[in-house]
């Protein structure tokens, strides 16, 4: 009889439990679902092209130091070896001599960029060397800086680069015989140079 008494409770305190686990799931019961969203991007490109030259014989600058052509001339009486202007490897400018050459700048990238340039003129003996962007020569300057004008260049637009080029002309700008003879005369002596150096800086603008 105990027995029975002691296996009915036994039962009875299952159901109970099974009864409690029941009510305290179903009290904690919820909605519950996971949702993602993703995203991804990739670096805008930065590619520009400098070539700095003439007569279509640019020299493509590629982030070094080159030589490109500025002093070579039509006016080859004044050259010792007229094919190819210059002598012992040296190109000459004299009075009379005068000529042309361009800057180019092309964006490629997928950003706008402003492109600054800086001009330097080593002519510690003032050979009268100007430079123009005007053919007839009108307004001329020995400030080869003053003449490459910073500039900005949107991205390309459907995969065509953009482009700003100047054309930079030369000449030997005679303030008299005398002056000239004796830059010639002192040239006899000891080698007068003249050096230009143009460095363009390329940079992302960036828009706030």
């Amino acid at each position: 009889m105990k027995k029975n008494l002691v296996f009915k409770l036994g039962l009875f305190c299952a159901a109970l439990v099974l009864i409690a686990t029941c009510f305290v799931s179903s009290a904690w019961a919820k909605y519950t679902k996971t949702v993602s969203a993703t995203d991804s991007a990739r670096v805008a490109k930065f590619v520009f092209d400098v070539r700095m030259g003439q007569n279509g014989a640019e020299t493509q600058i590629n982030g070094d130091s080159v030589n490109f052509d500025i002093f070579t001339t039509d006016f080859e009486e004044i050259y010792q070896d007229s094919n190819n202007k210059n002598v012992a490897g040296k190109k000459l400018v004299a009075p009379g001599s005068k000529g042309q050459f361009d800057v180019e700048v092309t964006n490629g990238s997928e950003v706008d960029v402003n492109v600054k340039y800086t001009a330097i003129i080593d002519n510690p003996h003032n050979v009268p060397i100007v430079f123009s962007t005007d053919p007839s020569f009108a307004t001329k300057t020995s400030d080869l800086g003053s003449l490459l004008v910073a500039h900005e260049l949107d991205c390309g637009q459907a995969g065509q680069s953009l482009a700003n080029t100047y054309t930079i002309y030369w000449m030997w700008n005679t303030s008299s015989d005398a002056a000239d003879t004796a830059l010639g005369e002192l040239a006899a002596g000891q080698e007068l140079v003249i050096n230009v150096t143009i460095k363009v800086t390329v940079e992302q603008i960036v828009h706030h």
